[in-house]
């Protein structure tokens, strides 16, 4: 059992180093542990210490990040009853003095110091998945199957395939009451054979754990077979928000965010909240009415607008077909700014013209454009326009296909078209 476990809220910690090797295959180690945090300059070595404030990752729980002298912590696993530290050089000072602190040798004694914001954050996630498993299962029967810590959330699958809002807020309301009376949390050290453990929440430990079991206790609540970090009381928590029940795999994933991510969430919706009222021009209240009038103003907008580009395609074709010589092999139609429904209007209003093969080129984004080659019956021979479509293709950097006579691709070399316009022509003049 390792100090952090014994000591959650110690920040600094003397100890001596066991062992420090240098990692020679970076990559190895990166593929099996991932090291988030690596920099390809960095050179990696893996420590172990005698006994460490910082909790290798387990039991949902990821691991804590934190130094050693100066050189920086940037994953700890466990393996077995050791853990094991992977770091870099910091830049930071040892003693007051810069400079390299690696490798460590062994024997060596070394401050030990954490990162206490993310231990923090965890330990008010995993003692709030804690106290939700706990509720959700007494009140309503929904087992806990898993759980996962993430950045921003994390949820919790319960064993049920719906929640309904009543008992979101029922279970919502009882953590939050439990958090407000104080409740403590508390740890006891048993043996592996101890009867304690029969009557314990989460009773499947790993294969290689030996030796003392911790359970976690909520007083009153439940009792939980739990080798992460906890707080000592639930007014540690400070609150937690039940933020989304989504039905996955038949079961509820339960998204929550308990501490400091719910002052943080807060913070974060009352900036965009306050952007949202400049942008609208209204009150926090009429903010969702005003979304919707906004919503529907749009829809007519695009509608209005779907039929003002028919119309324009439609009326656009007829002039093309008249401006355009009739004795020529090749004619072209460039158009920018427009839809895709311009697109198939124009192409479906004009049809082909037996003499000659038409290219259009739409440009609907800043560096990209559809083309389109369409074959006129007594224009070119199939195979020679198949051959002479797929280099303008290339020659743009586009991607299309060939249906019956229209070979339909799109480019991102737009500057290049007045070269393929060239290159068309020529090529139909041999034909």
């Amino acid at each position: 059992m390792f100090k952090c476990q014994r000591e959650p809220f110690l920040t600094q910690f003397e100890t001596v180093v066991v062992s420090c090797e240098e990692v020679q295959d970076v990559k190895l180690v990166n593929k099996q542990v991932g090291l988030e945090e690596m920099v390809p300059t960095d050179k990696l070595f893996k420590v172990v210490l005698e006994d460490t404030i910082l909790f290798p990752e387990g039991g949902g729980q990821p691991d804590d990040r934190g130094t050693i002298g100066s050189a920086k912590v940037i994953r700890v696993i466990r393996d077995g009853c050791t853990a094991i530290h992977y770091v870099v050089e910091g830049t930071g000072k040892e003693n007051g003095v810069d400079g390299s602190c690696l490798p460590f040798e062994k024997g060596q004694k070394v401050s030990v110091s954490i990162d206490w914001n993310r231990r923090l954050d965890h330990m008010q996630q995993h003692s709030g998945q804690h106290l939700v498993t706990a509720i959700a299962d007494q009140m309503f029967g929904f087992a806990t199957t898993s759980w996962y810590l993430g950045k921003e959330d994390s949820f919790i699958e319960l064993d049920t395939k719906q929640i309904s809002k009543d008992q979101l807020k029922t279970i919502e309301d009882t953590v939050n009451g439990h958090i407000r009376d104080g409740i403590a949390c508390t740890v006891e050290v048993v043996e592996l054979d101890d009867p304690k453990l029969k009557t314990a929440r989460g009773r499947n430990l790993p294969d290689d754990v030996k030796g003392n079991i911790r359970i976690v206790t909520i007083q009153g609540v439940e009792s939980n077979v739990c080798c992460g970090t906890h707080v000592q009381s639930l007014s540690q928590l400070q609150a937690i928000k039940l933020l989304d029940a989504v039905p996955k795999k038949g079961k509820i994933q339960l998204y929550f965010v308990s501490g400091n991510r719910v002052l943080k969430r807060f913070d974060e919706m009352h900036k965009r909240e306050g952007e949202l009222m400049k942008t609208l021009k209204t009150n926090p209240l009429d903010l969702p009415s005003s979304c919707e009038k906004m919503n529907v103003a749009l829809r007519n907008t695009k509608k209005a607008l779907l039929t003002l580009n028919k119309s324009l395609a439609a009326l656009e074709v007829k002039q093309f077909l008249l401006e355009n010589d009739t004795t020529k092999k090749l004619r072209h139609f460039h158009r920018e700014n427009v839809d895709p429904e311009y697109a198939s209007t124009f192409i479906r209003e004009m049809g082909t013209v037996k003499t000659a093969v038409i290219f259009l080129t739409f440009k609907y984004e800043a560096n990209s454009a559809n083309i389109y080659l369409i074959r006129g019956e007594d224009s070119v021979e199939e195979s020679a326009f198949k051959t002479i479509s797929e280099e303008v293709s290339v020659m743009l950097s586009g991607k299309g296909s060939l249906r019956g006579n229209q070979y339909q691709a799109k480019i991102t070399k737009v500057g290049d078209i007045a070269k393929a316009v060239s290159y068309l022509e020529n090529s139909l003049k041999t034909q």
